[in-house]
């Protein structure tokens, strides 16, 4: 019966519109940071090559 409920409140939560949404926003900042961490380290990288 525990896990019935269980599963039942976890599926409400995950078809709930606020967790969509906050999902779609956090995979996308996560994105967007890793890309910008990405040129950022190359830059970084290129720099540290050309001077060393």
């Amino acid at each position: 019966m525990f896990t019935t409920l269980y599963i039942r409140e976890l599926q409400n939560y995950l078809y709930s519109l606020r967790f969509q949404v906050s999902f779609v926003i956090v995979v996308l900042v996560f994105t967007l940071g890793s890309i910008s961490f990405t040129s950022s380290f190359k830059d970084m990288h290129n720099n540290y090559a050309k001077y060393n």
